[in-house]
């Protein structure tokens, strides 16, 4: 998933436990919330936000897309792809060559992980050196991370306030305490410049679930995860964070590890509309930005093809049935279900025509990987640069709205 290398970190398989007293220990940390929220001046006033659907073309509309279209045109092939990439920093790599390998790069999003840091002034240094990466007048990057709460969570620090599971916070059946966390969780990470969250998990599961999935959701009823999810989204934005919702349609329905293997799930159509999709449907009404895939096989909707490289359920479902405008955002692309059966060549340009609008690079691939295959379909025909254009452009409405297009 998108946490990739964070869940390896954690040491491969988790089994969580369904013991509900694991919630008292929950409730400690609840109370940490609360005290913390206290501190944080804005917290105060939370409960009377207004929340706003996300709009990517807030003003006029037509004038926005104007600045967004002359943008794109103003960028080279090389620097377009370039934007609807996610990329990762080497592990090991030194804090001083962090300013000039982003600089070569020029990525429309970098992801975090713990290896590239340890200590939170640590993390403020490498989010600075990223930004400075960037020339005044050019795109700013997503800088973005996994902290998702519970056992996945890409800053450990004993600064932030460390909080509990999807599924620990979803036993107390309170939307305003999930809201409430998510803004906590904002603030935390724009204070140390990270810009977009690769949560809520909106995918359900029982309790003690034992699979990758487990107690990274807020449980199993469709209709409860829908309203977390929601208030979720709420705390997250309106803490000034990109949230993105994952593992679109669902990854609850299957145990096997898309890290590793390509799940396969014997569900219709009619089966996603009853149940999985039930927390993403609500999650997209109230504005969900970006959308992230699951690489999992759904033979009875798309016999040929994972749902990261499917046309009938990205654009189908996604694009024309539930009306989604946003960014669509790749799982990582060097996990096993994608590299163990497409080589790279194959996966990009399955990707792209399938409605992806960014690519996750998270442990092997380069930029300039990215670049060859595509210039490569280009010349045979398979995409044109109208087709990066067209992603890229929802990329970048998306980096309008936040405040991350130069001025």
């Amino acid at each position: 998933m998108g946490e990739g290398a964070c869940v390896a970190m954690e040491s491969g398989t988790h089994v969580w436990s369904s013991n509900i007293r694991s919630s008292r220990a929950a409730l400690n940390r609840i109370g940490r919330l609360f005290l913390l929220c206290l501190l944080l001046s804005n917290c105060a006033s939370l409960s009377t936000h207004r929340y706003e659907p996300y709009n990517p073309l807030l003003g006029n509309p037509e004038e926005l897309r104007q600045t967004v279209r002359n943008l794109v045109g103003s960028l080279r092939l090389q620097e377009k792809i370039a934007q609807r990439c996610i990329l990762y920093i080497p592990r090991g790599m030194p804090m001083e060559e962090v300013e000039p390998y982003i600089r070569a790069m020029k990525p429309g999003g970098v992801i975090l992980y713990r290896w590239n840091y340890e200590t939170l002034s640590e993390l403020v240094r490498l989010t600075e050196a990223i930004r400075r990466g960037y020339p005044e007048k050019y795109p700013h990057p997503f800088i973005c991370a996994d902290q998702e709460g519970g056992r996945v969570r890409a800053f450990p620090f004993k600064e932030f306030a460390q909080l509990p599971s999807a599924f620990q916070l979803g036993t107390y059946r309170d939307p305003e305490l999930i809201r409430s966390a998510s803004y906590l969780t904002a603030v935390q990470m724009r204070e140390a410049g990270v810009n977009m969250n690769l949560a809520p998990v909106l995918d359900l599961v029982e309790e003690g679930d034992s699979s990758i999935i487990g107690d990274r959701s807020f449980g199993g009823d469709p209709q409860w995860v829908e309203k977390a999810g929601r208030a979720y989204l709420e705390g997250m934005r309106a803490g000034g964070v990109i949230p993105v919702i994952k593992h679109f349609p669902g990854h609850g329905s299957t145990r096997t590890d898309s890290h590793s293997l390509l799940p396969v799930v014997n569900l219709t159509e009619n089966d996603l509309w009853r149940r999985d999709l039930v927390p993403f449907r609500g999650a997209l009404r109230a504005g969900a930005p970006v959308v992230m895939t699951a690489h999992i096989l759904y033979p009875q909707i798309d016999p040929k093809f994972p749902v990261t490289l499917s046309p009938r359920i990205l654009q189908g479902i996604l694009r024309d049935r539930l009306g989604f405008q946003g960014v669509v955002l790749s799982d990582g692309l060097e996990m096993g279900a994608l590299s163990g059966r497409y080589s790279l060549k194959e996966t990009v340009i399955g990707a792209f025509q399938a409605g992806v609008d960014m690519l996750l690079l998270y442990t092997r691939y380069r930029i300039a990987d990215i670049v060859s295959v595509v210039e490569e379909s280009m010349r045979e025909g398979s995409l044109s640069e109208g087709d990066i254009d067209k992603g890229l452009e929802r990329v970048l409405a998306l980096k309008q709205a936040y405040g991350l297009l130069p001025r």
